[in-house]
Formats: structure tokens, sequence, C-alpha cells
């Protein structure tokens, strides 16, 4: 058997982001806390998702079995078990338990609810998956053929069983609550004849807990028909009955004991929520509520909808964001089973003659779709109503139907009714957007339903909330009979479409017939016209070619004389130079795993190979970690260090080659002063052997902490020129420890000479100096842009165009996003048809979107996240008339000089780099940092003024400043310079 703590130390199973129905959890716990708790022991806390979260004013411990579980639990943490709670009695106001009840063996779990009630002086707090079928989630192991449980689970629970869980003298149930997952799928009566053909459950996570083995059998089965024919069948036992609607159901349930310690005060007021009859078969497309994210769920009582990406809510419904006439896709789920005579209603308006909508089913089994009815819908509201001439199969989540939208017509409702007796009207809460609690009274025992919604709207009242809620009752299994009946509906479903297409094809060979006739006409025509056409045209291709080789040779005579010119000077600058061959030392430089790092690095050294001849090679270290306390690690990885540097070897990243030692870092035996002698060792441990392969005539270190420490050394031990680009900003990031100050300014003092990619920071490095020769050494070397990946493309002005104003860079408070929303919500009352794009990711990314939401302009400003460079280039090109950045501080902006190649005008605030950039003014406004109403009125007085700022004049200015090849070109000519004084 595998040990279950081994199993719990696995460091894959912990820190993941919180599924959907912990989060409910979690509000519903808080929700449910008695006002007199002070204290609280989470007993089995996992890694912290609901213990972390906790209100802060109260003390929480947690604690678990596993280790590397509680790494990630940010409160007060003890490894223990719930057998043996290292805790006295009475220790905590409150104990809970939260989805762990279900795995314990016997012999613990007995022993587990005794020590819950030693530990706790006032009250438990258990919560576990209610109602579980435990068959469904059971796999197969292949390797030992045990069956098990994929989450390791030993029992179900339910309403009753939790009432008499803990029941006595000092302990009685207080309260029930429903949460979880909004759906839980009723009783599977297909479990016994899935088995008898070897269908089993199937996760990835899955374990077996007899031999270990994660191989799981009869995967392949799943994906066969006959998994979708029982599918099929188990639909119809639980919405085969009109008269028994499946009622909602949820799929955690927690229940809250009192003690006699407890407080006799009033229970918090209870909330009213309002209620309101609609149809369970309805889709309102107006109940955001109904629309599912990301995909339906299985046994959902209530008609749901997914809404396309295109497709967006509108005032009385949906409707197509853009007008295009592609038809859009809008699936749709119905708990019903059809039958010949039930109607389908839809409500719809439209705008104009070609807007329409397409309804369709889809066969669960075969897959196979069918057009139901189509139909052009004008500018009035019509009802369109669809009887049913035939049946099909439903899939795992219901029926399946699809409407397609065309044009703009707007989609308001779909009703399925059904030609039974049966109503399905049924009450609907009416929810607010957050958590939302409903409240059932009894004598002694409150029973409550909690739901956080991230929008309002109707959801089908929990009317079993009127009744104990049981186990599952046995229904009758399904038959084989049962099942050869729906894949003789299918196989209608699919010979009637089959019936249909043929009709089709028939129509469509009669009329190809015809045609093919006309054309044998024609043909016959085009053929005599053509003869007397060749003849000419064979004149004219014979005069073509002889002028063509003419030209050719003309032109290859031309470009190899170019080549020849351009070769002969290229070679002849290489073999006068001093400098030929220079080494780069960067821990920026790009790596496969770390692509985004230091782009403008890997430009720039390969412009100086591409376009100056220099042979550049680059050694950038890797991170080698050694974190934590344990010595006996910290002992392994020490011993180990030196032979990763040993296997070394000089790679190739994007035409640049490049060496990746390792030099340790760690937390918290390394703190970040040690950094730069650890690097230096790294690059010292290699370089006897670069040096052997690669005599360099210079080294270029970028940034003077990490990399310029190391540089100095290798400079000194080869006794070459030594040189630094500055990028570090603000600097007194790195003067603010004084270890990494005196060797940040000792490598600096030491260079023969300094660049720094802006004036600002050039100004502020010199400040450290009082000796004038250094200062004289430290000069300004803008960084560059690679005007071919980023350029301007002129297309046709629109007439009255909106202005677009985009942002791209990371959404941290060092670029004051914030700053930018408050602006452009000034700006947007001046024009209102402006619009913001946002490109980016960081910690402040949710409070942005917050603060959009709180100013009202979620229409004209998007959050788009990441994107790629070759994205933020198209961007720029079509979606972009004005380049904004509000940093707080910035060294240089190579964002500003991509938009400026772009031929794009900027707004940017006065914070150190941009006012190297924007120079003149045609190329935009600066304004002042940390200032809203300066922003607004630099992004309005380009706004008003666009067509006053010529793209292409401005995409001129970055290729004469800021090219890759103007940038080469001037770092070579200082290299042998300092070469030619060295020498």
């Amino acid at each position: 058997m595998i040990d279950e703590g081994i199993y719990y130390e696995q460091e894959k199973i912990w820190g993941n982001s919180p599924e959907k129905y912990q989060v409910q959890v979690l509000f519903d716990i808080i929700d449910i806390l008695p006002e007199d708790v002070e204290s609280i022991l989470d007993v089995g806390c996992g890694d912290g998702h609901i213990t972390n979260l906790l209100p802060k004013n109260l003390r929480v411990v947690g604690v678990d079995i596993s280790e590397e579980a509680l790494k990630y639990v940010k409160r007060e943490k003890v490894v223990g078990s719930i057998d043996k709670l290292p805790f006295p009695d009475n220790s905590f106001d409150l104990v809970m338990i939260n989805d762990v009840l279900e795995h314990l063996p016997e012999d613990i779990y007995d022993k587990g609810l005794n020590e819950l009630q030693r530990v706790a002086n006032k009250y438990i707090l258990i919560t576990v998956p209610h109602n579980e079928q435990i068959e469904t989630n059971e796999a197969r192991c292949a390797s030992c053929d045990t069956i098990y449980h994929i989450h390791w689970h030993q029992r179900a629970f339910d309403e009753g069983k939790l009432r008499c869980l803990i029941q006595n003298n000092d302990w009685k149930i207080s309260e029930v609550r429903y949460s979880g997952d909004t759906t839980l799928p009723p009783f599977d009566p297909t479990i016994k004849i899935q088995r008898e053909i070897g269908i089993y459950q199937h996760w990835d996570g899955a374990v077996c807990p007899n031999c270990g083995s994660n191989e799981q059998a009869g995967k392949a089965l799943r994906d066969e028909v006959s998994i979708k024919v029982i599918e099929a069948t188990r639909h119809k036992k639980w919405f085969g009955n009109p008269n028994n609607l499946i009622r909602n159901n949820r799929s955690e349930i927690m229940a809250l004991y009192k003690s006699r310690n407890a407080s006799t005060t009033l229970s918090k007021p209870i909330r009213v929520i309002n209620e309101k009859k609609s149809d369970l078969y309805c889709i309102d497309f107006q109940n955001k509520l109904q629309a599912v994210h990301p995909d339906f769920t299985i046994g959902s009582g209530w008609a749901r909808f997914r809404l396309p990406e295109n497709v967006e809510f509108v005032d009385g419904g949906i409707a197509k964001s853009c007008l295009e006439m592609n038809g859009t896709e809008v699936p749709m789920r119905f708990p019903v089973v059809p039958s010949i005579g039930d109607c389908i209603v839809i409500e719809a308006t439209g705008s104009k003659t070609d807007d329409g909508l397409a309804l369709y089913a889809i066969d669960g089994i075969t897959g196979q779709v069918e057009l139901l009815f189509e139909t052009h819908v004008t500018d009035r509201y019509q009802t369109f109503k669809i009887t049913l001439e035939s049946v099909w199969s439903a899939d795992k989540f219901g029926l399946a139907l699809s409407v397609y939208l065309y044009g703009g017509v707007k989609l308001h409702r779909i009703t399925y009714c059904s030609n039974t007796k049966s109503s399905s009207i049924v009450p609907f809460l009416q929810l607010n957007k957050g958590h939302n609690v409903l409240v059932m009274e009894e004598k002694e025992l409150k029973r409550s339903w909690g739901l956080w919604v991230k929008e309002a709207g109707l959801f089908p009242k929990p009317t079993w909330l009127n009744e104990t809620m049981n186990s599952f009752e046995e229904h009758n299994p399904v038959s084989i009979h049962e099942l050869l009946q729906a894949s003789e509906d299918s196989y209608n479903f699919s010979k009637r479409k089959m019936n249909w297409l043929s009709a089709v094809v028939e129509e469509i060979e009669r009329k190809r017939s015809q045609t093919e006739k006309l054309l044998e006409e024609k043909e016959k025509q085009r053929v005599h016209v053509e003869k007397l056409l060749e003849e000419k045209e064979k004149q004219r291709v014979h005069v073509e070619k002889l002028l063509e080789e003419k030209e050719q040779q003309r032109a290859h005579a031309e470009i190899a004389y170019q080549k020849s010119t351009e070769r002969e000077q290229y070679w002849h600058n290489i073999a006068t130079r001093k400098v030929q061959k220079v080494l780069i030392i960067s821990h920026m430089f790009p790596h496969p795993e770390q692509k985004l790092s230091g782009p403008f690095i890997h430009e720039q050294v390969k412009a100086l190979r591409e376009y100056e001849g220099i042979d550049a090679r680059v050694i950038s270290c890797r991170p080698y970690w050694v974190n934590g306390l344990n010595p006996f690690r910290i002992i392994r990885a020490f011993r180990h260090y030196p032979h990763l540097n040993q296997q070394v070897t000089w790679t190739e990243y994007k035409d640049v080659p490049v060496l990746y030692p390792y030099y340790r870092v760690g937390v918290p035996l390394i703190p970040f002063q040690f950094h730069a002698w650890l690097y230096s060792s790294a690059v010292m441990s290699v370089i006897d052997r670069v040096w052997k392969d690669f005599k360099f005539d210079i080294v270029h270190a970028h940034t003077g902490y990490l990399d310029g420490t190391a540089g100095l050394q290798v400079a000194n031990r080869f006794q070459v020129p030594f040189v630094i680009t500055e990028h570090t900003g603000p600097f007194t990031y790195l003067t603010g420890k004084p270890i990494v100050k005196q060797l940040t300014l000792h490598a600096i003092e030491k260079a023969d000479r300094v660049w720094a990619v802006s004036d600002a920071l050039a100004n502020e490095i010199k400040s450290y100096y009082s000796n004038q020769d250094t200062i004289d050494r430290i000069k300004t070397l803008y960084n560059g842009v690679s005007t071919s990946e980023f350029y301007y493309e002129p297309i046709k002005q629109k007439k009255n165009k909106n202005i677009e104003l985009l942002y791209v860079g990371f959404l941290e408070d060092v670029k004051n996003p914030l700053c930018l929303i408050e602006a452009f919500s000034k700006v947007k009352k001046v024009l209102p048809s402006i619009s913001l794009k946002i490109v980016g990711d960081g910690s402040l990314f949710d409070q942005v979107k917050e603060k959009i939401n709180q100013l009202g302009i979620n229409d004209s400003c998007q959050m788009l996240g990441l994107k790629s460079r070759a994205d933020v280039a198209r961007m720029m090109r079509e979606e972009c008339d004005i380049f904004v950045l509000p940093s707080k501080v910035e060294t240089f902006g190579v964002v500003l000089i991509e938009a400026m190649s772009s031929g794009k005008p900027l707004v940017a605030t006065k914070c150190g780099g941009p006012e190297s950039i924007i120079t003149e003014e045609f190329l935009g406004e600066l304004c002042e940092k940390e200032n809203v109403d300066s922003l607004a009125e630099a992004i309005l007085k380009v706004a008003k003024n666009i067509d006053k700022y010529d793209s292409e004049r401005i995409r001129e200015h970055a290729k004469n400043n800021f090219d890759y090849k103007v940038l080469a070109r001037k770092l070579c000519q200082q290299y042998q310079e300092i070469g030619t004084n060295e020498g």
C-alpha cells in the first residue's frame, strides 16, 4: 500500500490556484463564522487556500500532515495528524475541517472526530462533498487491477449523516449550509453497465493506493461511441419523466456544531432574497447567470447557453459585437427528452434585411447536425414557433441545440415547450452580485444555501431546502434494451440527414449537368479565339524574353558591383580595427526558458556581429538555487555545484554565441548583497576555457553590480579594456544597500568607459563621484530599436476616425497605470469617442480592472493581458494613434522608441528616460509625473492635433537616432577609440 504521508509530500499537488468550488466554500465559511469566535484551528489545511484568507483579526492556526503543503500557509502552522492533534483541550473557539473526513481510513476516522471535540471550545465546522456517488469516480489500475477512488475517498456524506455525526450532551448541530458547485449530477443508473464493459473514471492525477501506478485501465473506451450511447440513455433516465423535474443541488455541504460553551446570542440577521416565477426550459438571454463559463455541467436541471467571444450582452438579450454576415454559433443545452410534437419558441429582433438566424439540432452520439429552422429577422420584435417532426439523442450535458446569428439580429429568448401537461414554471431567486445566502429556519436547526456570483441575475430556487436531503436513492439500472433504443434513435437521425443530403446532391448534379453543356459551347468558342491569340502571344513572349535577359544581365552586374564594393569596405574596416573580439557579460541576456529577458541586449550584440563584423560573444550566468535551512540539502547542493560549470559549453541563441554558467543564489543564506561575488566566481570558473578559444580584445558588462564586478575581474586578469553599459534605474536601487553600492561604484570607477542609457541616468551616476576623470568617462549611449520589426505602414485615413490610445508595459506601481486610467477618464469627458488599449500584466491587474469599473469606462478601455512581441508590433502599426507611458521612473523607455519607429506620436512623463527621447515637438508631449491633470492635458493636446504629427517624419527620426545599425556603428567606434588609447 502507498503511504499517505509520502503521497501528500508531492510538490506538484500543492500551490495551485483554488478551484471554483473552493472559492465558494471560502465565502460560505467566512459568512457562517459565529461572532464570538476569536481563534480558529484549520485541521487538514493543505496549502492554505482557505486558511490564508480568513479574517486578519482572528488568530488562525493551520495543521496538516504535509510539510510540503504547509510551505504555502501564511498564518500560524503546525505539522500534525487529526488523530493526535498537538494542542491542549478547548484550545480554540472554533475547529474546522474542510474536505478531509471523506479521505480518512476507518482507524483514524473515529479518533479524528473525538480529537475535534477535545480541542474545540465553542464550535466545530465540517465541510465535506455532498451526496457523492462514490462509484462514479472510481478508476481501475492498469498495473495491479485495483479499483480505487481517484481522490482516495472512503465514504460519502449527506445531511442526515451530518446531523448525527457529532450529537451528544456536549455538542449539537446548529446550522447546515449547502455550498460548492451549483450542479451535482443525480444518481447515475448506468454505472453497473459501464463496469460490465470495462469503462471506469479516468484522471491524469490519479495514483493507485495499492501499487503507486498512475496508469489506468479503460481510458480508450471513454472515447468510443459506446460511452456516448450510455450518456444519452442516462439523460433519458434523469429527465424522461416530465413530472419529476431534476432539482438544483450542490456539490459541498457544511455543518456547524455548537457546544455548551458557545454564546447564546441571536444568530446573524436573515437576508431576504426576492423571488420570481420563471421557466426551467427557457433561456432568457438577459440573464447573465444562465451563461456557462467555460463549459456546460452534467446533470444541470435548467437550460443554459455558452456566450461566444464575438457575442455580447445588450439591452434585452445578446447580439454579435461585429456585424459581418458570417454566422456565429451560440450553443445551448436543455434538461428535456425530445418528443415529436414538442415546440421550440424563439423571440428575436432584427435591424436590417440581412439579419437572420438558424436553429440546429446536434445528435449527442454521432455528432451529426440537422437544420431545424432558418429565417430572416426584420426590425420588429418577432416570435417563431418550430414544431419537432423528429427527435435526436442528448450528449452528456443535455439535449444539444445551437442557434446561429447573422448580421445584427438580437436574440431575446428560446423556450422548449413539452407537449406534456407538466409545468416547468418554478420559483427563481433574484441574486445580487457578490455573496447571496438563503435560509430556511427550523425549530433548532438553521438550514442555509450560499452562492457567490460575478453578475446579478435569476437562479433556480433550491426547493429541496424545505426537506431533509438524504443519500441517493437507487434507481433501476439501465438495460441493454435501452442502450439499443438510444443507438437506433441516433441511427435514424443520421439516416434522415443522409437522405436530405442525397436529395440536395441530386439537385446540384442536375444543375451542374445543364451548366456543363452551356460551358461546352462557350469552350469551343474560347478555343478558337485562343488559337488566334496564341501566335501573337508567342511573338510577344519572344521579344519579352530577350528584353528580360538583357535587364537581368544589367541588374546582376549592378548588384555584383555594389556587393563587391560593400564587402571590400567591410573587410577593410575589420582588418584595420584594434578591437575585433568583444566579450559581453550580462545576466539579463535572454535564455530559451526566459525569452522576454533583455531582448535589447541580444539585439545589440546581434547588430555588432551583423553590421560591424565584431566577433561578439556572451557570458550570461544562470541562477543555481540553494534555498532553505536544511543543512543536508545545502551541502548536497554545494557539492553538486562545481560539476555544473565544468559541463557548460558554448551554445547559440538566435545567431549569437553564448555561454550559460551557473552562479549560486538562495534564500535566506545568500542575500542579494553577496550575489556579485558568487556571480564573479561563476564567470571566473569558466574564463580560462573561454580565453583559450576566444582571445577577446575588450570586456563589455551590462550593469555595474553583477556583470560589472565580474567583468572587472576578467579585464584585470587578461589586461584588456573594460566598459560598462548601465541600465538600472532608479540608480538608488543599487546604492541603497552598502555592499551593493560599494561594488557598483568601484566597478564604474575602474571602467575605461561607462555608458548610461539616458541623460538623466548618466547625471544620476555622475553625482556619486567628485573625480573629474571618472565623471568624464561616463557618457550617454541610448538603447536601440529594430526598425525592420517595428515599422510604419501607411493606411487610408478614415473620416472622423476615433482616436486610439495604446499602453504597453507591466502593470506595476513604478509604471503608474492607475494614473493613466484616471487621466483617460478625464480625457473621455472631452473626447467621448476616444479609446484605450492596455497590454501587459502585473500585480496591479485587478486594481486597474476595478478602477475601470468604478469610473464606468469599460466600453472604451480594454485590458488585453500579455501579448507577443510580434502582436505588440502589429498593434502599434494598426491599432494605435497615440502611445502613452505614465511611469514614475524610466531609465530609458525602449517601448517609446518602438512606437516612434512605428510612426506614432508619444505622450510620456518626465521620469528620466523619456526626456532623452521626446526631444522635438513633432514627436509628442512630455508631462509631469504622478499628475493626473498634467497627463490628461498632454493626451488631449496630441489628440486634438493628431493630423499635425507626420508619421513618416517620426519614423525617420527613430531610424536616424535609434536604429540598431546606428547603435552598432557608434558602439564599434567607441570600442576602437578605447582600444587605441589602451594600446
